[in-house]
């Protein structure tokens, strides 16, 4: 019996270690997502900026 609750006590601590590399890879990938998204954002601002003066000749 002794094994037996031994091998579950195992099974939680892998299980639990591998929900902590998903919150903490997820939280890398959100921080990801979210640094893709300013870049996107900046890059349309500069083009609209472009795009708005690209006529203008000082």
């Amino acid at each position: 019996m002794f094994l037996r609750y031994c091998n579950c006590k195992q099974r939680y601590h892998r299980k639990a270690k591998i929900a902590n590399f998903l919150i903490k890879e997820g939280l890398n990938v959100k921080k990801l997502a979210e640094q893709y998204i300013e870049a996107a954002q900046q890059k349309e601002k500069v083009n609209l900026y472009n795009e708005n003066h690209k006529n203008f000749k000082p």
